[in-house]
């Protein structure tokens, strides 16, 4: 036997791992893909549906994804009476524990899929949340807020759906307020060249997931040309 890599031609590796075309089409794929598993994801994980969680010693009470949304909120700089957005939100889980950790933080999460959005809003009052915690649908390429309205934006494993990281990023510096600033958890791909092996198995990874897999050094430089 040998390994699909080894016998595909150059033309043959490049049709196969050619990127999801961009467009309202691929956004129309994003929505689909969490409208239609959003209820068994919650079923199988939980509110807070990531690939890795932080290993953090859990606080009395906490189950893991607490503890590492817990962490992160503190990764990100957030502080009692902030204004944090939560930028492609999924069903907000962690939007809930940072809430609950921060006496006063309020969010404004957003999210794609209007069953993530149900299912967020059902989870924020069964939490006792509802006047600290809106969310709404809605495309963080274009954020329905207006300028300097936020302390924070985070972006937990939601940068590998933008089709315009640059334009996402450019629309959290126009909401940010003076002095705040963005927070990135996600998982990337090697900036440096991959085999044709690993470029077959991202290929794979973004197909099941309708991702776009960014490196870390092309976040950072979209961040960068953002401000």
């Amino acid at each position: 036997y040998r390994p699909l890599a080894g016998v595909l031609t150059p033309e043959q590796l490049e049709r196969l791992c050619a990127p999801d075309a961009g467009g309202d089409g691929y956004r129309a794929r994003v929505r689909g893909y969490y409208d239609t598993r959003n209820a068994t994801i919650v079923r199988q994980l939980g509110p807070t549906y990531q690939a890795g969680l932080i290993a953090a010693a859990p606080a009395a009470g906490e189950n893991a994804a607490a503890a590492s949304n817990r962490h992160l909120a503190e990764r990100a700089g957030l502080a009692a009476g902030q204004r944090l957005l939560d930028a492609g939100c999924g069903t907000c889980g962690p939007s809930i524990d940072a809430c609950r950790a921060l006496p006063g933080l309020t969010v404004a999460a957003i999210t794609i899929s209007a069953e993530q959005a149900a299912t967020g809003a059902r989870l924020i009052r069964a939490a006792g949340l509802g006047e600290r915690i809106g969310v709404q649908v809605a495309d963080y390429h274009s954020l329905p807020f207006g300028a300097d309205h936020f302390d924070r934006v985070w972006f937990l494993e939601a940068i590998g759906y933008a089709e315009d990281p640059a334009r996402v990023f450019a629309e959290a510096f126009r909401v940010l307020r003076r002095g705040g600033s963005v927070y990135v958890k996600d998982v990337f791909r090697r900036g440096s060249t991959l085999t044709a092996a690993e470029r077959l198995e991202l290929a794979e990874f973004d197909r099941v997931y309708v991702q776009r897999t960014p490196s870390a050094e092309d976040t950072a430089a979209a961040l960068l040309s953002a401000g």
